[in-house]
């Protein structure tokens, strides 16, 4: 698959299905993060 498709695919399941405030609401059990959860 290309980059523009991955792209166009990734674009359109978080419009649908709202990932990015799933991310933003994941909990992470790692002790003092360096790197917040939603980075990776």
């Amino acid at each position: 698959m290309k980059k523009s498709h991955i792209k166009q695919m990734l674009t359109y399941f978080s419009r649908i299905y709202h990932l990015g405030e799933k991310i933003k609401g994941l909990k992470d059990g790692r002790i003092k993060p360096q790197i917040e959860t939603s980075t990776i």
